[in-house]
């Protein structure tokens, strides 16, 4: 009986290497298939670029229609997330943005028509001053013309 036990164990054995072999060949297999790499365990660049790249067997017509209709869902999908203001809010945050931008309209042009009166009877009297304050301005504005590109 022991010889018989020693052969149904080897069997069973068997079959669990088996078993066990054919579930590391599928996880492998499924891996690959998804892109998941051993070292990073998540799908890489190049693989995400391979694997969502679209079929491209139907026409131009219908892959720009169906492009569009996927921009449209995306972009619904994005609406219905967005938290939208009360009417009492947004009357609040209108009365702001209209006071600031009044107050610093009002600000800046005394401000400037002063600096700029005060430039100019200066200038006026002695034009060597007029004329490093242009050349001042406008390096200024070159400088910074340059720095934006």
């Amino acid at each position: 009986m022991s010889a018989d036990n020693t052969i149904k164990e080897k069997r069973k054995s068997r079959r669990r290497k088996r078993a066990e072999e054919d579930e590391a060949l599928i996880i492998e297999e499924e891996e690959e298939e998804s892109g998941l790499t051993d070292r990073k365990g998540r799908a890489t660049r190049a693989r995400r670029e391979i694997d969502s790249s679209p079929v491209r067997s139907r026409n131009i017509v219908f892959r720009f229609i169906g492009g569009v209709g996927e921009y449209v869902g995306g972009v619904r999908s994005e609406i219905e997330k967005v938290s939208w203001p009360t009417r009492p809010e947004i009357r609040r945050l209108t009365l702001i943005v209209l006071a600031t931008v009044i107050a610093s309209a009002i600000a800046l042009g005394i401000i400037i028509g002063t600096i700029f009166t005060e430039l100019f009877r200066i200038g006026l009297q002695q034009p060597i001053i007029l004329m490093g304050a242009i050349l001042i301005a406008v390096v200024v504005a070159l400088f910074f013309f340059r720095r934006g590109r």
